[in-house]
């Protein structure tokens, strides 16, 4: 619901456009009339921990296809530690349900 408020005394970024809130999750609760700001809202995690995760890793004229466990949770564009079946640990960048590797 939208509500006329006081924003004088409010800090931080408040969204103003719908379009702001599109795909993305509340990271804490909100009360009533409170206004909402863009650091209240994140994107919604891809991999939590324990989930299989596809590995790829690109170096200069190769690339290896492989899989893993997310050993937490992140969201599409953020970083994400992940282990190989033989226990290695990569930190990778999550791109369309992949993690990326660049060496």
């Amino acid at each position: 619901r939208l509500e006329e408020v006081d924003l004088t005394r409010h800090y931080g970024t408040l969204v103003t456009d719908t379009a702001e809130v599109e795909g993305r999750v509340l990271s804490r609760a909100i009360r009533d009339g409170q206004p909402l700001r863009q650091d209240a809202l994140r994107l919604p995690p891809v991999f939590a921990a324990g989930d299989p995760v596809r590995i790829i890793v690109q170096g200069a004229g190769f690339s290896i296809v492989g899989e893993g466990t997310a050993m937490g949770a992140a969201a599409e564009g953020q970083r994400l530690r992940v282990r190989t079946e033989n226990g290695r640990i990569f930190m990778g960048m999550v791109r369309d349900r992949t993690v990326r590797v660049g060496l």
